[in-house]
């Protein structure tokens, strides 16, 4: 189950917030074994975040995922997310930043794998 947490400056209409969904479901694809299926989303927006020292909308993502998954796949997933990501919310690739973390184990369904 990929866990992906959005937090952001900016405040998100709920159109905007959904698009987000939405394409995060289709690129979740992408990374081999992993689809929206299993997707869990958290949307932190109007947060305050210091950034460059300056007053500018900015973005960090991150997303977690059971097993190890290849860097190629890894980079076209990141490419396209914060390229979707500056169309839907206009916070631009530059002044985005996310992180992938990888977990051998996993805690689901009241066991751990």
């Amino acid at each position: 189950m990929p866990y992906m947490n959005i937090t952001t400056t900016k405040t998100l209409t709920l159109y905007q917030e959904k698009k987000l969904k939405t394409t995060i479901d289709e690129l979740i694809t992408i990374l081999p074994g992993k689809s929206a299926e299993n997707l869990m989303i958290h949307i932190e927006d109007n947060q305050v975040i210091y950034f460059r020292d300056n007053d500018l909308d900015c973005m960090k993502i991150t997303i977690q995922v059971f097993h190890h998954i290849d860097y190629e796949y890894k980079r076209e997933f990141v490419q396209k997310l914060t390229k979707a990501v500056e169309h839907i919310t206009k916070i631009p690739v530059s002044q985005q930043y996310v992180t992938i973390e990888e977990y051998e184990h996993w805690g689901k369904n009241g066991d751990f794998e």
